[in-house]
């Protein structure tokens, strides 16, 4: 499997929830693509592993899942999602919370992750 980050001229998937600039779009969506699950090495946009991001004044709430409730490596990615947020936006309340509903599934898996799969 790949580590690749997201290039936005290979894909145009919406990953996930997006509320705020458009312009912070992009930049956010690199961002959490350089986020990596050790356990997969693969980037969390491309495991469908983000959910939900919400920026309004100056204010980020990200909402994240994971593969598997038993994942032992949940908090690195939460600190790991969290710390790209506030990389990309300095100023800005970074929250982001663990959520389980809805229930991740390989469905989440990006068109391009499946490719680098080989599925």
């Amino acid at each position: 499997m790949s580590t690749a980050s997201y290039d936005p001229a290979l894909d145009d998937e919406e990953f996930f929830a997006y509320e705020g600039p458009p312009e912070l779009r992009k930049p956010v969506l690199e961002a959490l693509s350089q986020v990596i699950d050790p356990e997969l090495a693969m980037n969390i946009v491309d495991l469908g592993l983000v959910y939900f991001i919400s920026i309004h004044d100056k204010e980020v709430r990200a909402h994240v899942t994971m593969t598997s409730a038993a994942c032992p490596v949940a908090d690195i990615i939460v600190e790991d999602t969290r710390h790209a947020l506030i990389d990309t936006i300095p100023d800005a309340k970074v929250d982001v919370e663990l959520v389980w509903e809805p229930e991740w599934s390989p469905d989440r898996i990006s068109t391009r992750a499946r490719r680098i799969m080989g599925g």
